[in-house]
């Protein structure tokens, strides 16, 4: 949507948002043929938001609609090796830590031409847009509901990647982003995307209400 587009362009420098980096994959696949693998919670429906569908699509595997991270990796694994296409998958910070041993490859088995996107926003995002996002905007609620459904962490995703052996690449802006989006898909490969939560359901409101477009 061009409304949808405009809005994101206009948002104020810093950190990419979770829809922008979206746009910016789904645009990349589009051009490169690449297949989509859409890992749920926030990414889905980032996604749902952004995509501007038309006569040339990406094809967009997910596993089970907005809700359940189990296997996400192995899943865009078995899309790479199952089509023989590159696959570029984008992930939660959550998703990825809760399936990254699929990152292994085993001796003698063939590689995939897999580029996973971790939308890092350091615990569990979605539910800023969700009733407990309202809940934790009360003082007296916001420390208990960062820690049950924040989840937040300090987990450190170049080293985990590095124990795997799978090279690891970070983007701070979307034209570092647009760069490493830039290239081909050559085996496995991890690009870090740091994001913020704090403003996430604002965002959406705003994504909404220009999709919508002005009251009749």
């Amino acid at each position: 949507d061009g409304a949808v587009a405009r809005l994101l362009a206009a948002e104020p420098p810093g950190r990419p948002t979770g829809p922008a980096v979206a746009a910016a994959l789904w645009e990349a696949c589009r051009q490169d043929g690449a297949v989509l693998v859409a890992g749920s919670s926030n990414p889905v429906r980032d996604l749902d938001l952004a995509a501007r569908p038309g006569p040339v699509s990406p094809l967009v595997v997910a596993n089970r609609g907005l809700a359940g991270i189990d296997g996400t990796v192995a899943t865009a694994a078995g899309a790479a090796l199952g089509t023989g296409r590159p696959v570029r998958a984008l992930v939660g910070d959550l998703t990825f830590l809760h399936d990254a041993s699929s990152l292994l490859l085993g001796a003698g088995e063939r590689e995939p031409d897999l580029q996973v996107l971790v939308l890092n926003d350091g615990g569990g995002g979605i539910f800023a847009t969700l009733e407990h996002g309202a809940l934790g905007e009360q003082q007296e609620y916001r420390d208990v509901v960062e820690r049950f459904f924040g989840t937040p962490h300090e987990a450190r995703l170049d080293a985990l990647c590095a124990g795997y052996g799978v090279p690891h690449r970070r983007a701070d802006s979307l034209p570092e982003l647009a760069a490493a989006l830039a290239g081909p898909v050559r085996g496995r490969s991890v690009l870090e995307v740091r994001v913020e939560r704090r403003e996430l359901r604002a965002l959406h409101a705003r994504i909404r209400a220009a999709v919508a477009g002005p009251a009749d």
